[in-house]
């Protein structure tokens, strides 16, 4: 059936009567003339279809269209209308009454003086200024399009001329969004200087910097780059959602802001590197590892094998840290050491998936991030710390107050986490991480189940750590200047046999053999420091450096010798070989006697006369 079309003159005496066709910023009503959005493009209706569609016509193109009533929006006002809280209660209610006054006025095409002069009288206005309430009020129906707006220039406005601003905006573009900027200051001033010798009129240092803070999104790309850019710029409205406990675990690593002491206390080694692995779930720590090495393969898979297996750090509390299982997923960033041989393969042995977090997407990382934060700030509390940057760390002498060794700070950090971190509220989960990690393993009759644990600690430990392939000897496996040998050894070797050695850096004592069949044998130390030798005696920088001197001046006098000796023998050479050209039938000027005595040669021919 074919839909009807209301004319215009139907429209006003029909539909809405009262209302005649005009055009303004923008109007509510489905009035002929009132300007609407749809598909974000201003629209103006043209007519209505029955009750569900309207006519519209497209102000860019001029064509005319059908769309639902439910698709158009109303154009926003130019002003805008003010926050309902931002209003006082006396102006609300001056403006309530006016919009009870005025509603009636709003559907008249015509305004009569008889009717406006005494609402005009009721709320002290004028009839032109009762005449411009109705024109808003029929705009915007609203209380509070009818709210008195502030006197004065409006918020936001530019005022300064059109070449005094793109002044400022070449400026800005030139000398301050670059990757090399300078002061705020040296702009506001280059841009004035430019404004002077163009005789334009000076702005001021104010409107300048107000335009230096209007920042976007290209503007800190091309500032600070990309990566910076997105960090402050990027929509990030997700997060990880993870139900149940060991479904997500987050593995990453970060400097510790400490210095702890060698062993006997003497030295200072440095800052220690810290691996762990966070339950995303729960909000637990799985496992750690400190160690002075840079983070690498072999940091990672100890920190996977204290998290996976049953942990006893104190034996005089039993419970002080109960959390260990296999994980389903195991959730690291793109580093090397995160994506090892070693890593990949112990995960596809155990159906641990492992997955790495987008490229140049920090943040998808950061549950364990904040916990590495809380936890530098407990240790931010301990002498010899060297809080989290320069400007925090001032002038505390940080290496003369360190007291702590590896070990101990070892320890330390697993009371923190045991006996603080795992104990207290976590503002995200509403429970103490520890109450999390029990609820998860306790089934709805109130019995508790154990988490996953694999079949075989010790092959899963060797499993992950590193490994090194070694040619199997009748000596046994060399690695790192010790052998080590086990007399299950014995019938396997054979020659040119190859096998993986893994090994624990922690541990010099014994290393694991994986054998044909993924059959591993422990093999022990017989030879170096896991056997008991005395490690090699180390040069103190003094001494290093005199013997290089004197390896350096043996290398200058031994070069020194050879080069008098090969030039003296070619000199030799070069002597006899002159005196082999002065020989009968060569043209020589000398020639040695046999005394060795130089005669010389007449160049012509010796006349030989006979005499009898």
């Amino acid at each position: 059936m074919k839909d009807h079309v209301v004319t215009s003159a139907q429209l006003e005496s029909v539909s809405m009567p009262a209302v005649r066709k005009r055009r303004g910023a923008g109007n509510n009503q489905l009035t002929l003339g009132a300007r609407w959005i749809f598909e974000r493009q201003i629209v103006e209706v043209n007519g209505l279809l029955a009750m569900g569609a309207v006519s519209v016509r497209f102000e860019t193109t001029g064509a005319v269209a059908e769309v639902p009533i439910a698709a158009l929006t109303p154009l926003p006002s130019p002003q805008g209308s003010p926050s309902l809280t931002a209003i006082s209660s006396t102006e609300w209610c001056r403006a309530r009454e006016l919009a009870q006054a005025i509603a009636p006025l709003a559907t008249m095409s015509s305004l009569p003086s008889h009717l406006l002069t005494p609402i005009a009288k009721a709320h002290a206005l004028s009839v032109r200024q009762l005449q411009r309430l109705v024109a808003r009020y029929r705009a915007d129906q609203r209380c509070s399009s009818l709210v008195r707006r502030k006197r004065g220039r409006p918020q936001f406005l530019r005022m300064l001329h059109p070449d005094v601003e793109r002044v400022i905006s070449h400026v800005v573009q030139k000398h301050y969004l670059v990757r090399e900027p300078v002061s705020k200051a040296e702009i506001v001033e280059r841009a004035r200087s430019i404004c002077r010798r163009s005789g334009l009129a000076v702005p001021s240092a104010g409107a300048i910097y107000r335009r230096l803070a209007d920042c976007t999104y290209e503007g800190d790309a091309k500032r600070l780059g990309a990566k910076r850019a997105r960090q402050g710029w990027e929509p990030r409205p997700g997060q990880l959602w993870v139900s149940t406990a060991l479904e997500v675990v987050q593995i990453d690593h970060t400097l510790v802001d400490i210095l702890v002491l060698s062993d006997d206390r003497v030295d200072v080694l440095g800052r220690p590197w810290i691996s762990v692995a966070f339950d995303v779930g729960t909000r637990v720590v799985l496992g750690l590892f400190l160690s002075m090495d840079a983070p690498s393969s072999t940091a990672v898979s100890l920190c996977i094998a204290h998290a996976v297996l049953p942990k006893v750090e104190d034996a005089r509390a039993p419970g002080l840290w109960p959390m260990f299982g296999k994980m389903k997923v195991i959730h690291v960033d793109n580093g090397a050491d995160l994506v090892s041989a070693a890593m990949r393969r112990g995960c596809e042995q155990y159906g641990i998936e492992l997955r790495t977090r987008p490229l140049g997407k920090a943040h998808y990382g950061g549950h364990i991030e904040r916990m590495m934060g809380t936890l530098m700030r407990l240790i931010h509390g301990l002498p010899g710390t060297t809080f989290s940057n320069v400007q925090q760390r001032g002038d505390y002498p940080s290496e003369a107050r360190a007291t702590m060794t590896l070990s101990e700070l070892n320890d330390w950090i697993t009371q923190k986490i045991g006996r603080y971190y795992h104990v207290r509220v976590h503002r995200m989960l509403g429970v103490p991480p520890l109450v999390a990690w029990e609820r998860a393993w306790r089934c709805s009759d109130g019995q508790i189940v154990a988490p996953p644990m694999v079949s075989c600690p010790d092959e899963f430990r060797v499993d992950f750590l590193p490994f090194v392939t070694r040619r199997l000897q009748r000596t046994g496996v060399l690695y790192r200047r010790a052998r080590y040998w086990s007399e299950a050894l014995a019938c396997q070797v054979r020659p040119g046999r190859v096998v993986q050695v893994h090994y624990d850096p922690r541990d010099p004592t014994r290393v694991w053999v994986r054998l044909d069949g993924d059959r591993i044998v422990t093999a022990e130390a017989v030879t170096g420091t896991g056997a008991g030798q005395p490690q090699q005696a180390k040069l103190d920088p003094v001494t290093r450096q005199r013997l290089e001197t004197q390896l350096d001046q043996g290398f200058i006098e031994s070069d020194r010798i050879e080069h008098m000796a090969a030039s003296a023998t070619r000199a030799q050479q070069r002597k006899r070989s002159r005196c082999a050209k002065g020989s009968p039938g060569v043209s020589a000027k000398w020639r040695q006697d046999e005394a060795g005595y130089s005669i010389p040669l007449n160049r012509s021919r010796i006349k030989v006369t006979r005499t009898d």
